[in-house]
């Protein structure tokens, strides 16, 4: 199990959820609501993870009805059963989804290189929805 201690919390109360990244990346502005950029070198001109994710009503009740779709593999986001859509071993990209109280959501994630990848499972590891009755 990672340490996430000491990571930094990106928390979304319009689509209530949030989730930690490592400290040695810096939130980067967007200019949108629905993505986060990531980059290890404030100096830089790229970002190193981009995560955007959308909200859709669903009639899907369990992420199991969803299983049949290609290149998919099982997995929990938090502690969130989930899918992940992939499109090989080198890929750069990667896509989740998992249904809660209703709703789809999905997530990608883009690297500027595969070996960043390992970083974005971690962070989605850390994704949990928040109770916002509070």
């Amino acid at each position: 199990s990672i340490d996430t201690s000491t990571w930094k919390t990106y928390r979304n109360e319009e689509y209530g959820f949030e989730l930690k990244y490592p400290k040695k990346y810096l939130s980067h502005p967007s200019g949108s609501k629905d993505v986060l950029l990531l980059k290890s070198d404030k100096d830089a001109q790229n970002w190193d993870i981009r995560i955007s994710w959308y909200v859709l009503d669903s009639s899907v009740k369990s992420i199991n009805e969803l299983t049949n779709l290609k290149n998919s593999v099982l997995l929990k986001i938090g502690s969130e059963d989930s899918l992940r859509l992939f499109s090989g071993k080198e890929s750069t990209q990667v896509g989740y989804i998992l249904i809660h109280s209703g709703k789809e959501y999905g997530f990608e994630v883009n690297t500027i290189n595969s070996k960043i990848i390992v970083d974005s499972d971690q962070i989605l590891s850390t994704f949990k929805f928040l109770d916002l009755r509070e």
